[in-house]
C-alpha cells in the first residue's frame, strides 16, 4: 500500500456494497505491532466489521474485513447508546484523525517496506 493507505481504506469503504468484503495482505515487518492488532482496531474505527486474520505465512499476514449492512449499523447505534459508549468511539476517530495530522501513519501504524539488496 501506499504511503496514505488510510485514505485507500476510506475510499474502499465508501465503494463497498453493505457486505462486500476488504482483504488486506501484509508484509509482516511492515506491522507495528506483531499481531497487527492496531491496525485491525483502526479499519474497525473507519467502520469495516474484522472477519479474521491468517498469520500462517512466514512473510505476510492476511486480514479480512467486511463493510456491515445498514441494519447492523442500525443496531450497533442503538445498542451503543444504551451504552453510552458512542462517544468514545467517535473521539477514537478523532484521535486517529489528529495522531495522523500529526505524523504519516507510515510512521507510526505501519512501518516502511525496506527492500534488502542481494
Amino acid at each position: 500500500m501506499g504511503t496514505n493507505f488510510l485514505d485507500f481504506i476510506k475510499e474502499a469503504y465508501r465503494l463497498l456494497i453493505p457486505r462486500g468484503e476488504l482483504w488486506i495482505s501484509e508484509i509482516k515487518s511492515r506491522l507495528a505491532d506483531e499481531k497487527g492488532e492496531e491496525f485491525v482496531s483502526v479499519l474497525k474505527s473507519i467502520g469495516f466489521f474484522h472477519k479474521s486474520t491468517d498469520d500462517s505465512n512466514k512473510m505476510f499476514t492476511r486480514f479480512e474485513f467486511f463493510k456491515p449492512s445498514s441494519e447492523i449499523i442500525e443496531d450497533r447505534i442503538q445498542r451503543k447508546e444504551n451504552k453510552r459508549k458512542f462517544i468514545e468511539e467517535a473521539t477514537q476517530l478523532e484521535e486517529i484523525e489528529q495522531q495522523r495530522a500529526e505524523t504519516p501513519e507510515g510512521e507510526w501504524l505501519l512501518k516502511p517496506c525496506i527492500y534488502k539488496r542481494r
